[in-house]
């Protein structure tokens, strides 16, 4: 599978996760949960997934351990590894639409430096940065 068609995949992923939210949260969880991790995912999204678990929990309201129980019981991961995915997919998506250096597009979605995108970047694709860029298939 080409590395763009994983990138697209996770993106649909991450895209349909409000709507799958709605259906499963109202099963599983009290009435009111559902809209506040609503509300930390919109929070999530605006700020390019650049959110620790702290501030997650805070908006819904909860102590980080709860909050990462909970998530991870929901989402099935997590929210440090949903944050990082969603960071690493954009970037991925960037990298691919746009000619922006790969030292901008890793600032952009929270790396701290090329060397920490590059080393989390190879661990989830396979390859660098610069090598998924130039793959066209």
């Amino acid at each position: 599978m080409g590395l763009w068609l994983k990138a697209y995949i996770m993106e649909a992923i991450l895209l349909a996760t409000e709507q799958w939210l709605e259906t499963e949260l109202s099963s599983r969880i009290l009435v009111g949960s559902g809209e506040r991790l609503n509300q930390v995912l919109k929070q999530f999204f605006d700020k390019h997934g650049r959110m620790t678990t702290e501030e997650a929990a805070r908006i819904y309201g909860m102590n980080r351990k709860a909050f990462s129980r909970m998530f991870c019981r929901l989402m099935r991961l997590s929210f440090a590894d949903f944050a990082l995915c969603y960071r690493l997919n954009s970037a991925a998506f960037c990298l691919r639409q746009t000619n922006d250096p790969v030292k901008a597009v890793a600032l952009r979605w929270g790396f701290t430096d090329t060397s920490h995108f590059d080393r989390f970047f190879a661990k989830y694709y396979g390859c660098t940065p610069s090598e998924y860029r130039q793959d066209k298939t």
